[in-house]
């Protein structure tokens, strides 16, 4: 280790700021639960489709229980991911959350499912979607550093997310430039430059067909509980299947405030990741059951 000063200095930081963001994530949900109810009502009522809500770390469905309600209550039929609090990619949830993605398609007679994530649940959600394209419309990431989860993580989380998961397939060296290059359906970006506890700038889709980002100004944890994001999040849901077309905050001016959206000579390049046909290194879909 060259430096092992700067080395410590870099984890203490990191904590730090992770420690400093817990009282405003309790002020942006005490002023969310404030201001819903004025913003709700200008908000698109859904069609109906199913919607899957993936967790980030060191977080559960119980984290997002009004979040699904919310998007429950606008018509949508909304899913927890059922695997408990996530604390990295355990072998349970590897196989889990294609199964959980599986069974929602069928219980909705094969309707194709929004997935969201947050954090490294957006990460999940974004190879959950392209390992089965023909099952997920569109994917939305809130706060997820696909860009990044490979380079971007210190040794020392790496050790730390292995040790709970006991699965090292998420620090593939590969993944940055999977998770970097869109999937095959919409793909949306929620980021927050108030994040101090992931580079948002990992956080950027390329520019691509049918991508999209979109700047809220949130701690990191309260991302999902920040009334643009949810305004955002309606805004996509909202969308016809087939008829993708870019975020325009215009129409939500009276209620909600977004920066000016990055631009294209500002987003990361497309390193165009195809996915080896004779050796597939999935994370969810499981190979089929030999006979």
């Amino acid at each position: 280790m060259k430096n092992p000063f700067a080395f410590l200095k870099k984890h203490v930081d990191h904590l730090l700021n992770s420690a400093s963001a817990v009282p405003a994530t309790l002020k942006e949900y005490i002023r969310f639960r404030r201001e819903w109810k004025k913003i709700a009502p200008s908000l698109p009522a859904g069609d109906g489709h199913p919607v899957l809500v993936v967790p980030g770390m060191i977080s559960g469905d119980f984290y997002f229980h009004t979040f699904r309600k919310l998007i429950a209550e606008k018509g949508y039929k909304v899913y927890g991911w059922k695997q408990g609090v996530n604390m990295g990619l355990s072998k349970k949830v590897s196989e889990g959350l294609g199964t959980r993605l599986e069974e929602i398609f069928k219980e909705n007679g094969g309707q194709k499912i929004t997935v969201i994530g947050h954090s490294l649940g957006g990460i999940y959600a974004r190879e959950l979607s392209r390992e089965y394209p023909e099952m997920v419309r569109d994917v939305i990431s809130m706060g997820s550093p696909f860009g990044g989860a490979v380079s971007e993580t210190p040794d020392m989380l790496k050790k730390i997310f292995n040790f709970f998961s006991g699965n090292p397939a998420l620090f593939d060296p590969e993944l940055d430039q999977r998770g970097l290059t869109p999937p095959s359906m919409p793909a949306t970006s929620i980021f927050s430059k108030k994040d101090v506890i992931i580079k948002w700038q990992n956080c950027l889709n390329p520019a691509a067909p049918a991508t999209d980002n979109i700047e809220i100004t949130a701690s990191h944890m309260g991302i999902p509980f920040h009334p643009p994001t949810l305004v955002a999040i309606f805004d996509r849901l909202a969308q016809k299947e087939g008829a993708w077309q870019p975020f325009d905050s215009k129409p939500y001016n009276g209620v909600a405030q977004f920066p000016a959206k990055p631009q294209s000579a500002d987003l990361p390049a497309n390193p165009g990741w195809v996915e080896n046909a004779a050796a597939p290194k999935r994370l969810f879909r499981q190979p089929p059951k030999a006979p």
